[in-house]
C-alpha cells in the first residue's frame, strides 16, 4: 500500500485468526505471534490492545506515542459452546475455556458472565491456549464453550457447535489501532499523517467495495473459500467505528482495563495513550 508523493510503504503481515498486521518498511522483524521488533515503525496492535501493544515495546526501551487510529471498538469474538448448551445460563457449573489468565478472554468471559446475571465463579475458567487449541477443545467437549475469532468461529458453526453470543455486544475495546513512536511523532509527523490519510481511504474502498475487499482478502489469508471470506468481511465490518476513532469512556475503561491485568499501579491520562489529531479530516 502506497500514496501517490509519499515516501510510505507499507506491508501486510498476517497470522491466520489474528487481525493483519501493517508494518512500515524499513527491515521488518517479527516472530510468529505477529510481536514486532527492530525497526518497524508504525504497529497495528490487533486483537491485542494498544496499551498493551505500548508497554511491551517500552520494556524494549523504544518510546511510543499514542494510537493514531482504532479502526474497530469491539471485540472481535464469539462464545461458541457444544451443541448441549441452549444459553449463556446453561453454562453454570461447566469448564470455559480461555486463552490466558488475566487475558483478554479472562476479561471477556467475566464481563459476559456478569452481564448474563451470572457469577464468574458459578463455572471453571481453564486455560486452553490459542483458537486451534480452542476449537479443538470445544469439539472434543473436553469444555462446554469458549471464545473464538475468525475464522475458528465460523468453521466451529459448520461442525454442528453453537453461537451463544458476539462478545462486541458485552464488551467495547478497540481491537485494531495504529501505535507509534513518539520519536516518528517528533521527526516526522507529516509521514504519520500520511500514512493514517492512506489506511483512512482503504478503510473506505473496502466498506464500499465488498466484493473487491474479500477478493483481496482471499490472496492475503490464502484461502479459496468464498462464502468464508465474506463473513469474515462481514463480522468486521459491523466492528468498525466509523471514523477511526473511540469515545472518551472507552478510552478510558481500556487503559483502567490494561492497567488492571500489568499490574500497573501508576496514573495514565487518556492523551497519554490516545490522540486521534492526526487522522484526516472527514
Amino acid at each position: 500500500m502506497s500514496e501517490a508523493g509519499s515516501d510510505i510503504t507499507v506491508r501486510p503481515y498476517f497470522a491466520f485468526g489474528d487481525a493483519p498486521q501493517f508494518l512500515e518498511d524499513p527491515a521488518l522483524k517479527r516472530s510468529h505471534r505477529g510481536q514486532v521488533y527492530g525497526a518497524a515503525e508504525f504497529l497495528s496492535a490487533g486483537q491485542r490492545r494498544p496499551y498493551l501493544a505500548q508497554q511491551r515495546l517500552r520494556r524494549r526501551r523504544i518510546p511510543l506515542g499514542a494510537p493514531r487510529e482504532s479502526f474497530v471498538d469491539r471485540v472481535l469474538l464469539d462464545l461458541v459452546g457444544i451443541p448441549e448448551i441452549g444459553a449463556i445460563p446453561d453454562l453454570k457449573g461447566k469448564l470455559i475455556g480461555i486463552s490466558s489468565r488475566g487475558g483478554l478472554h479472562d476479561v471477556v468471559m467475566r464481563r459476559i458472565f456478569a452481564q448474563s446475571g451470572m457469577d464468574p465463579s458459578q463455572a471453571t475458567f481453564i486455560t486452553v491456549g490459542g483458537p486451534g487449541a480452542m476449537f479443538g477443545a470445544i469439539q472434543s467437549k473436553r469444555i462446554a464453550a469458549g471464545l473464538l475469532n475468525p475464522p475458528h468461529n465460523f468453521l466451529a458453526y459448520r461442525e454442528g457447535l453453537k453461537n451463544l453470543g458476539f462478545a462486541g455486544n458485552f464488551v467495547r475495546s478497540p481491537s485494531t489501532g495504529i501505535v507509534t513512536m513518539r520519536e516518528t511523532l517528533e521527526r516526522s509527523p507529516d509521514q504519520v499523517r500520511r500514512l493514517l490519510r492512506a489506511l483512512t481511504r482503504a478503510r473506505a474502498f473496502a466498506k464500499d467495495n465488498k466484493p473487491a475487499t474479500v477478493a483481496i482478502l482471499k490472496r492475503f489469508v490464502r484461502i479459496s473459500d468464498d462464502e468464508l471470506a465474506g463473513k469474515i468481511y462481514d463480522y468486521h465490518k459491523r466492528a468498525e467505528t466509523p471514523d477511526g476513532k473511540i469515545d472518551a469512556v472507552i478510552a478510558a475503561d481500556t487503559i483502567r482495563d490494561s492497567l488492571q491485568a500489568e499490574a500497573i499501579t501508576k496514573e495514565v491520562p487518556v492523551n497519554q495513550v490516545f490522540d486521534f489529531s492526526y487522522l484526516p479530516p472527514r
